[in-house]
């Protein structure tokens, strides 16, 4: 949407809800036109099914559901209500044993059967050392480096893509004691 995607005119009654998601599109509508969660759900699955082609289903992506807002269980709830008929899909991520209104909404789509689960487990070994490999095509990275790397990251994709990250600008030697300041900021978000 950032890049210059602009929705079809039928969709102008639910600009001034969908620019809560897209700022770059607030001079679209009235000011003082409906923003509601139910006003915001509505142009959502439209926005989706507009965009879904037979070919290609549309896809909205959440994460990290355990820290969503009251309006954003209202969104996903609707969603999940009028889906079923469209080619679009919603995809959340939710960490396990987060309590929370996302944990909560989870739980709920689940036992009502409109919403299914599926567990990540941590990478293995291998998988570790592809991604780490992946993440510096042009280089190789030190044995002693890529030890490091998979022991600290616990088998957690998001760190070894930091930790490579940060050696790419500091150097391999930093993989061993410095903690990437990507992942010290999520942490102190949490």
């Amino acid at each position: 949407a950032r890049s210059g995607l602009r929705p079809s005119a039928d969709l102008a009654p639910f600009m001034p809800a969908l620019a809560r998601l897209v700022p770059e599109w607030t001079d679209v509508g009235s000011p003082a036109a409906d923003t509601s969660a139910l006003v915001l759900a509505e142009g959502l699955l439209r926005l989706l099914s507009s965009l879904a082609r037979p070919e290609a289903p549309a896809m909205l992506v959440v994460e990290d559901l355990q820290w969503c807002d009251q309006d954003t269980v209202a969104v996903l709830e609707y969603l999940a209500d009028h889906l079923e008929q469209t080619r679009c899909v919603v995809v959340t991520t939710l960490r396990d044993g987060e309590p929370g209104p996302g944990a909560d909404l989870a739980a709920s789509l689940m036992r009502r059967r409109v919403a299914s689960e599926i567990a990540l487990r941590t990478l293995a070994r291998p998988d570790l050392e592809l991604l780490a490999r992946l993440c510096t095509p042009d280089t190789d990275i030190p044995q002693e480096a890529l030890i490091a790397v998979i022991e600290r990251s616990e088998g957690i994709p998001f760190l070894v893509e930091e930790l490579v990250a940060m050696a790419a600008t500091e150097g391999w030697d930093a993989i061993t004691t410095a903690v990437p300041g990507t992942v010290t900021s999520t942490v102190a978000v949490r």
